[in-house]
């Protein structure tokens, strides 16, 4: 549903667990906001490069224009309203979210996050 090349923050769980360790030892009075990222930005296309790879053959990327998503939410399953606030969402990250010039990142690449997961 998300655009091919539009380029949105993605980060490992690994990483973020990592992050929510090292702020939970944070004495109190620096609890802050903080944006976790992985080591780059990428695209959707990178995405199904990264499992092409993983996998050893061709993936393609198959986009759902806007006016296609909430049908295609209902179809896995989603209630009206379910799927009509998942739609909002995915306007949300595709309209062009705030994103701050200076998150903290992880170190787990795109690639070495889907080569874990193939593998398993």
């Amino acid at each position: 549903m998300i655009p091919a090349e539009l380029t949105l923050p993605m980060v490992a769980p690994d990483d973020l667990g990592h992050l929510a360790a090292q702020l939970l030892m944070e004495p109190t009075p620096q609890t802050r906001l903080v944006h976790g990222e992985g080591p780059a930005r990428h695209t959707f296309a990178d995405v199904a490069r990264a499992f092409a790879s993983a996998l050893g053959r061709e993936v393609r990327l198959k986009v759902i224009p806007r006016d296609g998503w909430e049908p295609a939410f209902r179809s896995l399953g989603f209630s009206a309203e379910a799927a009509r606030a998942y739609a909002n969402m995915t306007a949300a990250a595709v309209d062009g979210p705030e994103l701050p010039n200076d998150p903290l990142r992880g170190s787990t690449t795109l690639q070495a996050y889907v080569d874990a997961l193939v593998q398993s």
